[in-house]
């Protein structure tokens, strides 16, 4: 409902509920959902009759062909930069490839010193990344459920007006002290 005709919706959970929500629910009411892979490494591994989980998906929804990207500012150097193709996109001002559909980034964990004592922090640079790309200084960003407050911080950094809620009051108040300090 509150999502514009050119915004993004990103989703970010396990891959068993991610893919429970697109089938029965986003699939049907947006005719345009991608999805992406976070993978991390984990030293956790102790699923004895299954591979061990060490991802998240992501789901993009969006309400039209026409929503806010802006591939430049999430750009990666080239891989291949002599190629001759390459170098006619380079002549012709582009400031490096789209990212993959995965994205490699370290869990938040004890050591980091993004962590907090909340139990589901996505990191700031996968944070930002879709940040940046979908938004620029100013827009809006509704973020659903304010956890640490990482994700408002990333809003704070990059001058994005910002919404969000948080139910916990312990988290309310994390996300208070964060966005002071």
């Amino acid at each position: 409902r509150v999502l514009k005709k050119d915004g993004n919706l990103f989703m970010i959970n396990y891959p068993k509920q991610n893919a429970h929500l697109r089938v029965k629910y986003l699939d049907k009411a947006y005719p345009l959902v991608d999805e992406y892979v976070w993978v991390y490494n984990t030293n956790v591994g102790h699923t004895p009759k299954r591979f061990t989980t060490a991802h998240r998906t992501i789901l993009h929804v969006r309400k039209s062909r026409n929503n806010k990207f802006y591939k430049d500012s999430v750009a990666l150097p080239y891989q291949n930069p002599t190629d001759k193709r390459i170098l006619k996109n380079i002549a012709n001002g582009s400031r490096g490839r789209m990212p993959y559909s995965w994205f490699y980034f370290d869990l938040v964990k004890n050591v980091s010193k993004e962590k907090t004592n909340h139990s589901c922090q996505i990191p700031q640079k996968l944070t930002e990344m879709l940040i940046k790309a979908c938004t620029q200084s100013n827009d809006v960003v509704l973020i659903l459920f304010g956890g640490s407050g990482s994700e408002l911080e990333v809003c704070k950094r990059l001058k994005r007006q910002y919404l969000s809620a948080e139910i916990d009051e312990n988290y309310h108040r994390m996300i208070v002290d964060r966005l002071k300090n």
